[in-house]
């Protein structure tokens, strides 16, 4: 297990508002599948009960919770009601052999009155809807068999009490509350099972994922509206969710906003997600939130589909299942692969806490927690699937925060360590002191003492903390002087435990230059050989004292092709960075790649930029230049250039008879024209002049022909 003891301000605990939160009512907290409540959660893995179930659990059998707080879970063999204390109210067997394993969440009605239960995903003959009083567990009404066999699709409950559920025929069930059938769509051409959960919108408009055959829209009479097959992916694990203005998010390898037309408002590829990975939404739909694989989530800008923020909770071989569950005081809790379960503080992606359940864990499978109206986190666990040795029974664990009982401060870190710091730099380090008590937490004094005092600071000095929040306190440290230095930082309050005490240390080293490069490589766009392209990039000094470029040295095939200059220079302490310029001129067309090494008096010299370019060779030039002189005017005809991106051609004039530039240059012309009249000719002054015409490519380099005169 692991905890951070630290509760931001805004995860404040309301102890009033949590009693009357509201009810969990199937996967994904509401038909919508927002994955949102509004009770507030747990800040720390407290935890308060378990109850061992008798049989192993499905991949998609996660906990729903009624509004009296009765936790319902199914296994393979029986269906449970848990009371909030962790009792058990009623379970009921049904399995006969394999005829009604159960592999789906189960959800309830708007009321909570009426749960209802899936049949066997192994056997066609009891694929059964059962509807069951939620009190004592008796059948109130089946519906079925339903046609093939049912998938890991559980239900959802609309707001008039229809129920929606999937099958592996493929088929969408919609069937009214008192058991009949409402509608079922099986659309023929559509060939994909339903194994994603449908989510349901305020107009009874149904969206669900289908194997093989993308995100469907149907209406609240089971017509088709629209269809996208480019979102579910092969597999249509991926469940939808319904932000507030109506539009339908999918994550799947990629994050997907669309709205209720079908039409795409942005999509977004942040790596692989879980299986039947799903997003939660929050309570101003202006955030959305989602686990993809390598131990990340993610928010996202709900509108654009923007990074808020990415953090790496798990080691890189984490997975998550499932969809994230956003509690009303700002904690987001995910489901790992290794039995673990996670609490992330909602605003800014930072671990709140980390547990390690004794279970064992199915991470393909969408085994979501849920919250109950008091702010209790259930999460269950699947038991032994052969994969984890032994028995191991199917578990739920449920989480939560005790009730205050006066100012709480938990412990500090035991120390700050600086390490190395430059003598006239400093470093800063933060950590928060919290209240996670029911009364003020009042901090009358946090101050530095011990040996080497003036190398510390501290900010604020007092601190007024009321229950559920924090506040961060800074330390810096300055050495004056070099070598080993360490002090003591003293927090004086009013809870148990007073003075709390962090231990400083740091090493103050003597100023030194510290060189930073702007990049390790420069890659050249095409250039044609015969002209020349010129990259740039920076070195920089991050140190405290001068840092001084004495060499830059060129190796490689290609390395007399390139430049690079300056040689030498200084950067002196909170100076600009010294602008490089890397010059490429080909003689030879091909791949020519070099190194550029940079020789610096500080650390990790030489510094080292790798250069790649491709040069290609030069545009045919402008062939059989002809001058023909006028009455006041020269005519210029020539030969086509002949290249195949040939973008135009350019005209120039001068005195002297050398190579022409920009400043020489007297006409452009089209590249399907292959001849210019230039009048004025009795206007110049007494002299010889030269012309000559460039052909000119797409990447604007050039060929010149060979030059004509004509004397004025």
């Amino acid at each position: 297990m692991r905890f951070r003891a630290v509760v931001p301000a805004l995860l404040a605990l309301s102890w009033l508002s949590a009693a009357a939160g509201d009810p969990w009512l199937m996967q994904g907290h509401d038909a919508q599948r927002t994955g949102r409540s509004s009770a507030s959660g747990p800040v720390a893995p407290q935890l308060k009960w378990s109850y061992d179930l008798a049989s192993r659990v499905q991949d998609n059998a996660s906990p729903v919770v009624g509004p009296d707080g009765t936790i319902y879970v199914p296994s393979e063999e029986s269906f449970y009601a848990i009371n909030p204390d962790g009792t058990l109210r009623w379970e009921k067997t049904y399995r006969s052999g394999d005829s009604w394993r159960m592999r789906s969440a189960p959800a309830l009605s708007p009321d909570g009155s009426t749960v209802y239960a899936l049949g066997s995903w192994l056997s066609s003959s009891d694929t059964h809807v059962r509807a069951l009083n939620a009190l004592n567990g008796d059948l109130l009404w089946e519906y079925g068999p339903l046609v093939g066999q049912v998938t890991y699709s559980s239900f959802a409950v609309g707001s008039d009490g229809t129920v929606f559920v999937g099958t592996w025929e493929p088929a969408l069930y919609a069937i009214n509350p008192n058991g009949t059938l409402k509608w079922r769509d099986s659309t023929s051409g559509r060939v994909g099972a339903v194994e994603a959960v449908p989510a349901v919108d305020s107009n009874g408009n149904v969206y669900v994922n289908k194997n093989l055959d993308g995100l469907l829209a149907l209406d609240s009479n089971g017509v088709l509206k629209w269809r996208r097959t480019d979102v579910g992916g092969w597999y249509g694990w991926r469940t939808p969710a319904i932000g507030l203005d109506g539009t339908i998010y999918v994550a799947d390898d990629s994050v997907y906003a669309i709205d209720p037309a079908g039409r795409s408002k942005w999509s977004r590829s942040i790596g692989d997600p879980g299986y039947f990975a799903g997003v939660a939404v929050s309570s101003d739909g202006s955030v959305i939130y989602t686990a993809r694989s390598g131990g990340k989530v993610y928010a996202l800008n709900a509108g654009t589909g923007q990074t808020v923020w990415a953090s790496t909770i798990g080691d890189s071989t984490e997975q998550f299942g499932g969809s994230p569950v956003l509690s009303g005081n700002g904690i987001l809790y995910v489901m790992g692969a290794g039995n673990r379960v996670y609490a992330v503080v909602a605003s800014d992606g930072e671990l709140l806490w980390q547990y390690t359940l004794s279970s064992f864990a199915i991470y393909w499978g969408p085994q979501s927690p849920a919250l109950g109206p008091d702010g209790t986190l259930y999460v269950l666990s699947s038991g032994d699937l052969g994969i984890a040795g032994g028995v191991i029974p199917a578990r739920l664990y449920a989480f939560y925060t005790p009730p205050p009982a006066g100012a709480i401060m938990p412990n500090p870190p035991s120390q700050l360590a600086f390490g190395g710091v430059q003598r006239g730099g400093s470093q800063e380090r933060v950590f928060r002191i919290s209240n996670v008590g029911g009364t003020t937490l009042s901090v009358s004094d946090i101050s530095v003492g011990g040996v080497d005092v003036q190398d510390f600071a501290v900010r604020p000095s007092v601190a007024m903390i009321e229950p559920g929040y924090s506040q961060p306190v800074t330390v810096t440290f300055s050495p004056t002087s070099s070598g080993p230095k360490s002090a003591a930082l003293s927090i004086v309050h009013n809870a148990v435990g007073s003075p709390s005490s962090v231990a400083l240390s740091g090493i103050g080293t003597e100023p030194a230059p510290v060189m930073s490069a702007s990049t390790t490589s420069l890659s050249f766009d095409n250039v044609r050989v015969g002209s020349s392209t010129a990259r740039t990039f920076t070195v920089g000094n991050e140190g405290l004292a001068p840092l001084t470029v004495s060499q830059m040295t060129l190796a490689g095939v290609g390395a007399t092709l390139y430049t690079a200059t300056p040689a030498t220079f200084t950067v002196d302490p909170g100076s600009p960075a010294q602008v490089v310029t890397v010059t490429f001129t080909p003689t030879l067309p091909g791949q020519w790649r070099a190194t550029l090494s940079i020789v610096h008096n500080a650390a990790g010299s030489p510094a080292v930029v790798a250069l790649s370019v491709t040069a290609l060779p030069a545009p045919p030039a402008p062939t059989r230049l002809v001058l023909t002189r006028g009455n006041g005017e020269v005519g210029l005809t020539w030969g086509a250039s002949g290249a195949s991106d040939l973008s135009h051609y350019v005209v120039y004039r001068n005195r002297t008879g050398s190579s022409p530039t920009g400043t020489d240059s007297l006409a452009r012309v089209a590249k399907t024209d292959t001849s210019y009249v230039s009048g004025g000719l009795s206007s110049l002054p007494v002299g010889t002049y030269y012309y000559w015409v460039g052909a000119v490519d797409s990447v604007a380099n050039r060929a010149l022909s060979s030059s004509v005169s004509v004397v004025v």
